[in-house]
């Protein structure tokens, strides 16, 4: 179809006539009530069209309750009182009184009370005339169609509002707007607009007529869809594609996004296959995470276009396409395992050997992401793996101590491979505490000026609060001995912190010199990098936790002290004035 073919038919595309009302169905979609109240007077219960009188006795003051779900009206009993606001000025506040035929009780209700509807029982929230003012809800529903062999995305700007009525109290108005466009034709995918974003962002410019986008740009996501009875694909190049059977499988999951499935399906037609093998959910959360939207100058997110490039996208069994058999397969779909779990044994874990009744044995001991990292990075077999977990179970330690001991001596020139006692040391904790102590010697040359500078410079982020008191690293010898006492990385800090993210020491007010967290802030940015004590918080194989006074002391210094504080400018080195003096 050609592009002025295309225009021709958005131009004749009308919403469905009961998109409100399926939207309003779906969850997360108009599923918001507004209970209107207004004052009125007997002479107004003379008119036709209220519901019931709701009042307790029937002799109260009257006020209108209209409800945006189904239109109708009841009366109430009208309350108000003054209370006193913000630096002693008064205000009205509003509600009403009415009897619950449901509880045989009288609830009163205030503005913005949660109440239900005594007219057809929907939940929603109490407002008064002036706060029903301007009431309005927007949604961006996708609608499919199927004209002359091409899928067509429509994206409709669904918008209800509440206007003011002189006898019903208020009324509901609806309005649809087109918005964007994506027409599947054959390979080709086409972009369209038919409204822009204002002066002001957020304000819709209806165009005159619909408009093709140079450049294609995947800005559909996970979009709100208008499920009923989606359009028939025969005859399309998306026939055979399971489009609709997987929007059934993940839609209400939030997973359903259809252009970048279309998108990988056009390039790999055997996407279907993992529909087929029950596979859709676990597809979905993968192309949702390699495809997570980014944000462009304009504000608005897009999509990238999935590849799963570790799919073995040559096959055509399901089993065949993840490098499985297929008896591995249904033990698979039947491993109770998070998708990025499963997605991580697939990619490394299968290709080395590594059943998943092992995996199971491994993540009862360590992390999934830790035997993974182990695999990848740490360039070993199956049985080199085993071998691993059992010397760390005998050392007490993670694989990342190990791990971040062996890149140390890379860095130091040492061959850890040529020696069994250097690859696997007796004492391994205090091996990687040598040799880091090692690297940041080597790092540290020179830094001792800039180091003392900086923690000059920042003497104003020292504080004490509640028996609590932070103060800055001194000098990169204090450092190194801080990591030591705390079994962690921090001695390796010293650049960082002469380049301002600098290191600063929490502790008890009454034995400051003993170590305890040590808080990473880049004062340039005033933002908080990391706070740790111990070990990191794992130790002795058991994880720890930082305690509640230290998370609400950094929250309370960060607020109080980093926030209005301003680093100062570094000093200038004086410059001497050398002269002659006249004879």
């Amino acid at each position: 179809m050609e592009n002025d073919e295309i225009k021709a038919v958005l131009e004749g595309l009308k919403p469905p006539e009961d998109l409100f009302a399926q939207m309003a169905r779906q969850k997360d979609g108009f599923t918001e009530v507004w209970l209107g109240v207004r004052k009125v007077y007997g002479a107004d219960l003379d008119c036709e069209g209220w519901y019931k009188d709701m009042r307790p006795t029937g002799e109260e003051a009257p006020a209108m309750l209209w409800c945006s779900g189904c239109e109708q009206r009841a009366v109430v009993a009208w309350m108000s009182k003054t209370e006193e606001g913000y630096r002693g000025h008064s205000r009205t506040k509003r509600g009403i009184r009415l009897y619950d035929h449901d509880s045989a009780s009288v609830a009163e209700k205030w503005e913005y009370d949660k109440l239900r509807c005594p007219c057809c029982g929907k939940a929603g929230r109490l407002y008064n005339t002036d706060q029903m003012r301007g009431r309005t809800e927007q949604m961006v529903v996708t609608v499919p169609y199927v004209r002359q062999g091409v899928l067509l995305l429509v994206q409709w700007a669904a918008d209800r509002w509440v206007e003011p009525h002189s006898t019903e109290g208020w009324s509901m108005r609806c309005r649809t707007l087109p918005l964007r466009a994506y027409a599947i034709d054959g390979k080709k995918i086409t972009a369209w607009r038919k409204a822009v974003k204002g002066p002001y962002g957020s304000v819709l410019e209806d165009l005159e007529n619909w408009e093709k986008l140079e450049r294609f740009t995947d800005r559909l996501g996970i979009p709100y869809f208008y499920c009923k009875k989606p359009p028939d694909l025969r005859g399309t190049a998306l026939e055979n594609a399971k489009l609709w059977e997987w929007m059934k499988e993940v839609y209400t999951k939030n997973l359903f996004a259809p252009l970048a499935y279309i998108r990988l399906y056009l390039r790999h037609p055997n996407t279907e296959v993992l529909v087929t093998a029950s596979l859709g959910e676990m597809l979905a959360q993968w192309i949702k995470d390699e495809c997570q939207p980014y944000y462009g100058y304009s504000g608005s997110y897009t999509w990238t276009s999935p590849q799963l490039h570790w799919v073995h996208w040559k096959e055509r069994r399901p089993s065949a396409m993840l490098g499985l058999t297929r008896s591995e397969l249904r033990k698979f779909l039947t491993w109770k395992k998070d998708y990025r779990v499963k997605k991580m044994w697939i990619t490394t874990g299968h290709p080395a050997g590594l059943t998943m009744e092992e995996a199971d044995q491994v993540e009862a001991r360590f992390s999934m992401h830790q035997a993974m990292d182990m695999l990848s990075k740490g360039n070993m077999g199956c049985e080199e793996l085993r071998k691993t977990i059992r010397y760390l179970n005998k050392q007490s330690c993670d694989w990342y101590i190990l791990r971040d001991y062996r890149d140390m001596q890379q860095k130091l020139g040492i061959d850890w491979t040529a020696d069994p006692l250097l690859a696997w040391p007796p004492h391994l904790r205090q091996a990687h505490d040598r040799a880091a102590s090692a690297v940041r010697y080597e790092q540290n040359k020179g830094l001792e000026q800039k180091f003392a500078d900086m923690t000059e410079r920042c003497r104003g982020l020292a504080w004490e609060y509640n028996g609590i008191c932070i103060r800055p690293a001194e000098s990169v010898e204090e450092l190194v001995q801080e990591g030591k006492t705390l079994h962690n990385c921090v001695g390796g800090y010293g650049k960082a912190h002469a380049d301002g993210r600098i290191i600063l020491f929490i502790r008890h007010t009454r034995r400051p010199e003993r170590s305890w967290f040590t808080l990473n802030v880049d004062v340039k940015e005033k933002k908080i990098i990391q706070n740790h004590g111990y070990c990191n918080e794992y130790a002795h194989g058991q994880t720890l936790h930082i305690p509640k006074a230290v998370q609400n002391f950094v929250a309370m210094w960060k607020r109080e002290v980093l926030e209005k504080w301003t680093l100062p400018k570094p000093k200038k080195a004086q410059k001497t004035n050398a002269g002659t003096s006249a004879a």
